[in-house]
């Protein structure tokens, strides 16, 4: 593994790279905020004891959209199991897909990965960059590329945080550099077509989403995306065009799902999602297919075993609803 800044290293994602700066940020670390289902999974793997940070004034202005939506356990039994599982994502062809899976104590995490063959998905197994570290919140770039967290100590800094990271083609596993990562927690990377990067960190004490654009060919340096009413916010998912961006917020003390739309150079207030999607349980990790179907994690009662009181664990599965993401900030809705 080799964490570089060198964007000829990275051939395959240069968009992601381009006029990147190097200076990261002072920010002192944290401990996780339980916005950030990280934390919820990995809060019995770690002594650290979660900080919300500031405290996230109710969205008054949030409405709820798509109560006639359905969702469905996304292929039980191959991706959702006994064990939890959350966070997936696809290659832009649709035959490969990512995934977390835990074991019942959350002791360890990885990624996983499995391809369709014939149209049926084949048993999955741990991704080649994945197995050693507690890796997270895997996403896909239209090249392939694969974007994901995880724990690990700077070489640099000699911190150890969640950072964002890259697998790219040739097999090298990278650390994302510049104001993409810092000494704080960083998580979730989702990128537009144009190389725009969102992701969320803690740094300043609040989880908010950042966003690191691309304008006239050179990286911008990453600031908080604003969300009108939401002080704190994570798990973002931006679609491809950049126009709608999925999220998770908790202003009623859950983890619940909403929606924000890109217009005249603004985002709008967030809409919250109805039931189904959103239970009385936390949602989280939300994402799309390559049809645009949008796919989430749940720890309402699903397919984990719980049957071991003792371990005091929440279950997730992964689910996907029949609500696609381009039409969420199109005319009419």
């Amino acid at each position: 593994m080799s964490d570089v800044t060198n964007s000829r290293k990275l051939s395959v994602v240069q968009i992601v790279f381009i006029g990147m700066r190097t200076v990261l940020s002072n920010s002192t670390p944290i401990r996780l905020a339980v916005i950030l289902f990280a934390a919820l999974i990995l809060s019995s793997c770690s002594a650290e004891s979660p900080d919300v940070g500031e405290a996230l004034e109710p969205n008054l202005g949030a409405s709820e959209s798509y109560s006639d939506a359905t969702v469905e356990l996304f292929e039980p039994g191959v991706v959702n199991s006994s064990w939890p599982e959350f966070s997936v994502a696809f290659t832009t062809s649709g035959d490969t897909l990512y995934f977390n899976r835990s074991n019942v104590n959350r002791s360890s995490l990885a990624i996983m990965m499995s391809v369709r063959l014939n149209g049926e998905w084949q048993t999955p197994a741990v991704a080649p960059f994945s197995g050693e570290f507690y890796d997270i919140m895997p996403s896909v770039s239209t090249d392939g590329s694969v974007f994901f967290s995880s724990r690990r100590v700077n070489p640099e800094t000699r911190a150890e945080s969640f950072d964002n990271f890259v697998f790219v083609g040739d097999g090298n596993t990278i650390r994302l550099p510049g104001s993409l990562n810092s000494d704080s927690t960083e998580v979730s990377v989702s990128s537009t077509l144009d190389g725009s990067i969102v992701f969320e960190s803690n740094r300043g004490g609040v989880n908010r989403i950042w966003m690191s654009r691309v304008e006239d060919g050179a990286r911008q340096f990453a600031e908080p995306l604003p969300i009108p009413g939401v002080l704190a916010s994570g798990n973002p998912f931006i679609s491809q065009d950049g126009l709608t961006l999925l999220f998770v917020s908790t202003p009623s003390g859950d983890a619940d799902l909403y929606y924000s739309c890109l217009v005249d150079g603004g985002w709008t207030i967030a809409t919250r999602f109805a039931g189904p999607i959103n239970s009385s349980e936390d949602d989280y990790a939300p994402g799309a297919d390559p049809e645009g179907y949008i796919y989430f994690a749940s720890q309402r009662p699903g397919m984990v075993d719980q049957s071991d009181d003792s371990e005091k664990t929440p279950p997730s599965d992964i689910y996907k609803s029949s609500v696609r993401i381009q039409t969420l900030c199109s005319a009419g809705r």
